[in-house]
């Protein structure tokens, strides 16, 4: 048998390697160096890349109702109200070390309460969520609302935001995704170029 067929070539060698030095920036960043804020210069839309218990969420800020938003897909902290805390803890820090005062376009006189969700609509339209809520008269300043406050689904005026999360793979799922991609490339190309010879020998 000749194992120069099942070696790769230097091509290939050399293409793994550059998979390899591409990737490990991925991998060496921390999530805490991942995040953004979506600011389009008046208010907040969203934050890219926000940790919540060492793992990395994308979150748009939504004014509408619970049902509209939520028709299709649950909120991610469904049933999870202690890990729908820290998020909203993780946004809290967020909002107040970036002088954050206007969030999805919402300027409510009395403030904003951007809310965290992690249960459904009850028989009477209320829905359980952990709310962050921005005093512009009194404070100036965020604080998350005390206990788990229920919160009516049809508020969608003034000043009640919703916090919709979706999760965002590891970077090093991102590495090892690009990494087989290129691999699949090259062994693609390998094969080809295999058979292309053999078709010229013959």
């Amino acid at each position: 048998m000749n194992l120069d067929i099942c070696r790769p070539s230097a091509k290939i060698r050399q293409m793994l390697m550059g998979a390899c030095l591409v990737a490990l920036p991925c991998v060496l960043l921390s999530p805490a160096d991942a995040s953004v804020l979506l600011y389009n210069g008046s208010s907040l839309s969203g934050v890219d890349g926000l940790v919540v218990d060492n793992n990395s969420y994308n979150v748009n800020f939504v004014l509408d109702t619970y049902n509209d938003v939520f028709a299709a897909t649950p909120p991610l902290f469904l049933n999870n109200a202690s890990l729908a805390t820290d998020a909203a803890s993780s946004l809290l820090t967020i909002f107040s070390s970036n002088s954050i005062s206007n969030v999805a376009g919402v300027a409510g006189g009395g403030g904003i309460s951007v809310v965290v969700p992690y249960q459904a609509p009850d028989n009477s339209g209320n829905f359980l969520g952990v709310q962050d809520v921005y005093n512009i008269t009194l404070s100036n300043a965020w604080a998350v609302f005390g206990g788990s406050p229920a919160i009516s689904d049809n508020l969608t005026y003034g000043h009640n935001v919703l916090a919709v999360f979706a999760a965002v793979p590891e970077p090093a799922t991102w590495a090892v995704m690009l990494a087989g991609l290129i691999c699949l490339t090259g062994f693609g190309r390998y094969r080809r170029r295999k058979r292309a010879g053999a078709g010229l020998a013959a």
